[in-house]
């Protein structure tokens, strides 16, 4: 099987061989970003020199950031540094968010942000990802 996508980059990782992103919510956020004009690029900027480990992707949900799809980045040397959080539905109340929903502005959570913008009660909850 094979999934073919337009967005330059991102085609070798959804690829359906061996060595192929298998990750359902990364293969969801890609879809997402295909059919969203804009969305791609949003996330590229935001990506900026790093790189996304799309087959970590994960899709969750939190009382500050509603429903989000969550993708792991690395440095230039293979260190994860933080998180690509993709917002879903953000002015769509609980009730009616969606998955498969509007993409809206993507943001990174580093150890700066969760350091000094998230309070010490929360850290754990955007941290507890990055812990293997």
């Amino acid at each position: 099987m094979c999934l073919l996508v337009r967005l330059p980059l991102l085609w070798t990782y959804v690829f359906g061989g061996e060595e192929g992103v298998k990750n359902v919510g990364a293969l969801q956020l890609i879809r997402l970003m295909q059919e969203q004009e804009g969305s791609y690029e949003r996330f590229e900027r935001e990506l900026s020199d790093k790189t996304a480990l799309y087959e970590y992707t994960v899709l969750e949900a939190s009382g500050d950031y509603g429903m989000y799809y969550s993708v792991p980045y690395t440095n230039s040397d293979n260190i994860v540094e933080g998180c690509i959080v993709y917002p879903v539905d953000e002015l769509f109340s609980w009730e009616t968010k969606r998955m498969d929903g509007i993409l809206g502005v993507p943001f990174r959570i580093d150890a700066v942000v969760l350091n000094e913008q998230i309070p010490i009660i929360k850290q754990y909850l955007y941290s507890s990802l990055f812990k293997d």
